[in-house]
């Protein structure tokens, strides 16, 4: 058992999408930093509601990024492993089954870019 050679761009696709989680909490801790006692170990959920407008934005933004990665990735594996344990019910002819998963995993990562 191994995987087709078309799932490659849906992984690729999952790596960004968990890239995009860190890059969206980098300005929840700019917005930490910028407070006067700083980032806050003993009580981080407590700061948030301390923080500027921008700060609570950024908390929502990053946290939709990563409900978001949770689904995606399934989605994903899902299509991965169809694949490699030959659930497909169209036989060898991924072809346009590929093509349309490749399709709808660069779409998904445009759509959260933008």
């Amino acid at each position: 058992m191994e995987f087709s050679s078309g799932v490659g761009t849906p992984f690729v696709c999952v790596f960004i999408n968990f890239l995009f989680y860190f890059v969206a909490l980098v300005p929840v801790r700019r917005a930490q930093a910028l407070q006067e006692e700083g980032y806050d170990n003993s009580n981080p959920r407590d700061q948030y509601n301390r923080l500027p407008d921008w700060g609570k934005r950024a908390i929502g933004a990053a946290n939709n990024t990563f409900e978001g990665l949770v689904f995606f990735s399934i989605a994903v594996f899902m299509y991965a492993f169809s694949h490699m344990l030959s659930l497909n019910p169209f036989g060898n002819k991924y072809n346009n089954i590929e093509m349309t998963a490749n399709i709808l995993c660069v779409v998904y990562i445009v759509s959260r870019v933008c």
